[in-house]
């Protein structure tokens, strides 16, 4: 299998264990930080020996990267949203990026993709309303994306760095990418 599928399969089974509310041990949670690491390493090594750290960072930029943006009612959908929230009310300039990172499945994107078409250029046309806030909202394609689509977005982000990238899921390879290939600092909330 190649990464995709491993991390398909993986993002199945870590689902299937927080929506059990399963309690790994400590030997259980190393076997699933070292097949995560396996996934995160082949990942990498199809994106190529990469670095983007030259970049200016802008501290009044963050992320909020989620992994599914169905509605407004899920409760990762509302963390990210007060997060944003709470953000933006320390004048942070906040984008939430749904990143789609699974293979197959039914999904309900809420808002039409906005596609980079690999022009290097990260356009942000969508917002999401919560409250009296409209937040940018950048959907990545259905399914697993396309290393060139990662690449293309991670060099945008790399001439202007975020000061921050908060992630939903602490096994998200476009957060990792972002930790790894522009010294990111991120954040699981």
């Amino acid at each position: 299998l190649g990464w995709r599928e491993k991390y398909y399969i993986f993002r199945q089974t870590m689902t299937m264990v927080e929506s059990k509310k399963i309690i790994l041990n400590p030997e259980e949670e190393t076997s699933v930080k070292d097949v995560y690491n396996l996934i995160l390493y082949s990942f990498k090594q199809e994106m190529g020996d990469l670095s983007f750290a030259d970049g200016k960072v802008d501290n009044s930029s963050e992320y909020i990267i989620i992994d599914e943006f169905p509605n407004t009612n899920a409760s990762y959908t509302k963390k990210a949203l007060e997060l944003a929230k709470n953000l933006t009310g320390k004048r942070k300039n906040t984008l939430i990026i749904n990143t789609f990172e699974k293979i197959g499945g039914e999904k309900v994107p809420i808002h039409n993709v906005v596609d980079l078409q690999y022009n290097k250029e990260m356009e942000t046309k969508e917002k999401v309303f919560y409250g009296n806030l409209s937040i940018p909202y950048y959907q990545f394609p259905e399914g697993m994306p396309d290393v060139n689509y990662y690449l293309a977005f991670i060099e945008s982000l790399g001439r202007r760095k975020p000061g921050k990238i908060y992630s939903y899921s602490k096994y998200s390879l476009f957060a990792d990418a972002c930790r790894e290939m522009l010294k990111l600092p991120v954040e699981v909330f």
